[in-house]
This record gives C-alpha cells, sequence and structure tokens, in this order.
C-alpha cells in the first residue's frame, strides 16, 4: 500500500481549481522576480511561500468546498515566517488581504488584532501539513 497523498487547495471558482502548492510557487517565483529588482529576491521568495500556508488547515479546505465559515488563513503564516524571517514577513503575510494592522506592542496579548497580539495568538487550526510541500528558509534580511 503507497503514501495516500492529499491534495491541498488554494482556489475554486467554478471549473478553475488551483492546488495550494502551485499557488504557493508561483506566487514565490513572482516575489523572487520583483524582489530581485532590489536585492532581495529570496527575502521576497520566502515571504510569499508563507503567505497561505493557513490554507492548510482543514478548516479552510472545507471552506473551498462549500462550508460558509470564515477562516483566518494569514496569522498561522505570519507566526511561521516569523521564526525564519523576522517582523517584516510577518507583517506583509498578516496583512496580505486585510490591509497592514497597528504593530501594537510586546505587551499585547493573543486577543488583540494588532501583529503583535496576532503573533501570540493561540488555538489556530492546525497547519502543519504544509511542511510536506513547502520548506521556509531563511533569507538574507530585507534590504533598501
Amino acid at each position: 500500500m503507497g503514501d495516500v497523498r492529499v491534495e491541498y487547495l488554494a482556489h475554486t471558482s467554478g471549473a478553475r481549481v488551483q492546488t495550494l502548492l502551485e499557488h504557493l510557487e508561483g506566487t514565490a517565483e513572482l516575489a523572487e522576480r520583483f524582489g530581485a529588482a532590489f536585492g532581495s529576491g529570496d527575502f521576497a521568495r520566502m515571504t510569499a511561500l508563507a503567505h497561505d500556508l493557513g490554507k492548510y488547515s482543514s478548516a479552510f479546505q472545507c471552506r473551498l468546498r462549500g462550508d460558509p465559515g470564515r477562516v483566518d488563513h494569514s496569522t498561522f503564516g505570519a507566526q511561521a515566517v516569523r521564526t525564519v524571517g523576522g517582523l517584516i514577513p510577518a507583517y506583509c503575510v498578516s496583512g496580505h488581504h486585510g490591509g497592514l494592522t497597528d504593530s501594537g506592542g510586546t505587551a499585547d496579548t493573543g486577543d488583540e488584532p494588532t501583529l503583535y497580539g496576532r503573533l501570540r495568538r493561540k488555538g489556530l487550526p492546525d497547519c502543519g501539513a504544509y511542511q510536506n510541500e513547502i520548506t521556509l528558509s531563511a533569507a538574507k534580511p530585507w534590504r533598501c
């Protein structure tokens, strides 16, 4: 009996279906190309790979298959990328749909809507399956 491969989806729109791996790799390639223009291609790639890691949760996959509930898919990615890239990519990932929040401060709790609050948020859905498809590697720091 062989390994069962689960295909995680990023988008569904009528007949158009895109796997999460295709979406993350395609976005990362574009970001790397754009970032290379100012010496930050690897940093942009790392950030792009993390931007939708929260879509690896079963809750988000159910949403794509018709469950009407809302799912926060950016907080998990922000937390994951912070461990390898720091606050700037975490900020980018956390705000990639709703816009950049107030950063808040180190005393913020996980209940606050600030960046620091989201980085401390507990009880997020399990998205660890991303590690079967995506590797987040530290990148050179962003620079001007």
